[in-house]
């Protein structure tokens, strides 16, 4: 974890949410299912890479996490697992990849790429310029595999990357979506971008704004 007070709560309240199997892997692994690959999109410092490699040890693992202090503590955090492909880098659709603004929030944590998310009316200035990179190339770079398991916690990039991966034909190849959403014009371009691919449920957080983002492929 971050040192100042502030950063170090934010890293113990996400933190908390994989540990706690916020996402539904542990019923996954009761079942038996074979987990070979998994995609892991705001990787944060490492809590749900962590998860999926005590649950699944010989999974195969690509992450992304763009924010520099971040990604020190995820390399240390995961740095006993193996066949882990780590990107320190935002994941963005195709056409948007080069350099980026990364913007925080208060706790360091809601790590918004601002070029994405001005489409949504955030007009976020303050940040650092960080890499990008087009998840369709990175995943064409591993030889396009099947997905067991994507999660998303990409801050306001979810829609452009599942309308993204549509167009490419590239859903159905992937069974389960766990995460969230953000901003609630997102949310109708998500379920267009996955109903006919996957039984999908959007609902909204009490707080507004985000919410849960889980999903299935259609038999």
């Amino acid at each position: 974890m971050r040192a100042d007070p502030v950063s170090q709560q934010g890293d113990i309240d996400i933190a908390k949410g994989p540990l706690l199997d916020e996402y539904e892997l542990e019923p996954i692994a009761r079942v038996g299912y074979h987990v070979e690959w998994v995609l892991d999109i705001g990787a944060f410092i490492g809590t749900f890479t962590m998860k999926v490699k005590n649950l699944w040890p010989s999974a195969n693992l690509i992450a992304f996490e763009p924010a520099p202090d971040s990604t020190q503590l995820y390399r240390l955090n995961t740095s006993r697992f193996q066949n882990i492909s780590f990107y320190e880098a935002a994941a963005v659709r195709r056409g948007q990849e080069g350099i980026v603004t990364l913007s925080y929030d208060s706790f360091h944590a809601a790590r918004k790429v601002k070029e994405c998310v001005a489409q949504f009316g955030d007009t976020m200035t303050a940040g650092a310029l960080v890499k990008a990179l087009a998840l369709l190339d990175v995943l064409e770079q591993h030889g396009n595999p099947e997905i067991a398991i994507l999660k998303m916690d990409a801050e306001g990039v979810e829609a452009d990357l599942l309308e993204d991966l549509k167009d490419a034909g590239y859903l159905n190849r992937i069974w389960w979506i766990r995460g969230e959403w953000h901003y609630d014009l997102s949310v109708s371009r998500i379920q267009s971008a996955l109903e006919k691919t996957h039984v999908c449920n959007t609902a909204r957080s009490v707080c507004g704004g985000w919410g849960p983002l889980i999903a299935h492929r259609k038999l």
